[in-house]
């Protein structure tokens, strides 16, 4: 089935850090600097994300996270009391890992 710039992780995440207000934005990126408790990983470097609008800090998680990277976002918007932000996360992630063939079936009808 085809893909569309939307299924990538990184447009789910910028659209989800597109709902956040300024504040919850700046929270955001000073639990990204912390240690991430899922993983074993280190955090991504602050100067890395001080001046980082939301794009380039969705570039950042996913350069450091990778697959994980959605998973990270998901934490951290639970710290910030967003718990809307990761259902909808959930949900869009689930709907497009079971749902990739109804794209291409809209496409075609």
């Amino acid at each position: 089935s085809q893909k569309t710039a939307s299924d990538h992780p990184k447009q789910m995440i910028l659209n989800t850090l597109d709902e956040l207000t300024d504040e919850e934005f700046d929270k955001f990126r000073w639990y990204l600097q912390q240690q991430p408790d899922i993983l074993a990983s280190v955090a991504i470097p602050k100067s890395h994300l001080e001046k980082a609008n939301r794009w380039e800090t969705v570039d950042k998680i996913v350069e450091k996270h990778d697959q994980q990277s959605v998973k990270v976002v998901k934490n951290i918007l639970k710290k910030i009391n967003r718990n809307d932000l990761v259902e909808k996360l959930v949900h869009t992630v689930h709907w497009r890992l079971s749902g990739q063939d109804s794209f291409d079936y809209k496409v075609r009808t």
